[in-house]
């Protein structure tokens, strides 16, 4: 559900008719590479770089350079296998418009990442190409000089709230202050909302019994902040009837989810998973 991010994208358009490299940055589950996506498949961005829109994700590969110039190699159809430096790649590089999305880029910006100095170099030396428009996700701001901080904040009320009602279609004007409320405890943030949203829907939940569910679950998170909040509203989902019938593909998707770092932060232990170095491993 992409709402409330219209101006967000026509920023991220300026940029690109001005060939300035730009990061995202925000927290996990805020929107980065939904927006990406959005800019990616944009039809200004369709007509100036055609069949040359690329997409590299970095929680897929193991954090060194070799693996990092080797997705590259494989992503803009270069046909080196393992290249040992970007300085194999720079023929190919520059030979045509190329629009790069570098998604997860904390993974290789990370100061304490393997190959971190040279991963560096590799992608500041990419967002110089005259030829190449350069978009990275990043929840680090650990960026190359070159480019441009764009900062994603959480949505806006409206938004929020629109979100939730198109995925709900079952909150009534008697029940707009519960929600609301609820909502606001969620800080807005893209994806709680969204979770909360389809775990309502899921389960045909009233507004009155959705609160009474998140309240007898997570009374004492909800007046702690954001981090905490967000995984009450996992854990309201793991438990809900709809998601456990669902059976082990639901949990993998969730689980798939956690390791793309929606899930991630300082949470506290769940009652029905366990935290895992990779984000969480639920239990049926």
């Amino acid at each position: 559900m992409f709402l409330g991010r219209d101006e967000l994208v026509d920023e991220i358009l300026g940029f690109v008719r001005s060939n300035t490299p730009t990061t995202l940055i925000g927290t996990g589950g805020i929107g980065k590479t939904s927006i990406a996506l959005t800019v990616l498949h944009h039809e200004l961005v369709k007509q100036k770089f055609g069949d040359n829109r690329r997409f590299i994700r970095c929680d897929e590969f193991p954090t060194s350079l070799v693996h990092f110039l080797n997705r590259l190699s494989v992503v803009i159809g270069a046909g080196i296998t393992n290249p040992s430096s970007l300085a194999l790649l720079r023929p190919f590089l520059s030979s045509k418009p190329i629009f790069l999305i570098i998604d997860n880029a904390e993974r290789i910006l990370d100061p304490g990442a393997n190959d971190a100095k040279d991963l560096y170099v590799a992608v500041d030396e990419l967002s110089q190409f005259e030829n190449i428009y350069l978009l990275l996700t990043s929840r680090i701001s650990t960026i190359p000089p070159h480019c441009r901080r764009v900062t994603i904040p959480t949505l806006s009320q409206n938004s929020a709230r629109s979100i939730f009602d198109r995925i709900y279609q079952d909150g009534g004007q008697a029940d707009s202050d519960i929600i609301d409320n609820l909502l606001k405890r969620l800080d807005y943030h893209t994806l709680s909302v969204t979770l909360l949203a389809t775990i309502a829907a899921q389960n045909q939940w009233s507004g009155p019994r959705l609160a009474r569910e998140w309240y007898e679950r997570r009374t004492g998170v909800l007046q702690t902040g954001h981090n905490e909040s967000f995984v009450a509203t996992v854990e309201l989902s793991l438990v809900s009837p709809t998601f456990v019938n669902l059976g082990p593909d639901a949990h993998r998707v969730l689980e798939s989810a956690s390791t793309r770092g929606s899930l991630s932060g300082s949470f506290p232990r769940s009652p029905i998973g366990r935290r895992s170095s990779m984000g969480f491993a639920f239990s049926r």
